[in-house]
């Protein structure tokens, strides 16, 4: 039975360059086409967060964001349509 690094489960790693996350990357080609100094401090900043959330909180971006989401509007979501309520 297949264990380990290659069992059926193991095969949605997020994309990386090299040890970089890809999203983290996007910063890294903007300062290389456009390089300034803001665009340094910008792209160093971003990194390290993403980093903190990767590394750190143990989270996907997308995972990130949902839960800033839900810490933001709650967990239980209304159903109640009020344009229905409106037209009537």
């Amino acid at each position: 039975m297949a264990t380990g690094r290659y069992h059926w489960s193991n095969g949605a790693h997020s994309a990386r360059f090299f040890v970089i996350n890809a999203a983290a990357c996007i910063p890294l080609l903007v300062l290389i086409l456009h390089p300034s100094w803001w665009g340094l401090y910008a792209t160093l900043a971003t990194i390290a967060f993403l980093f903190w959330v990767e590394k750190i909180k143990k989270m996907t971006l997308s995972a990130f964001i949902r839960s800033i989401n839900i810490s933001l509007t709650g967990r239980v979501k209304s159903s109640l349509n009020l344009f229905k309520e409106l037209a009537r």
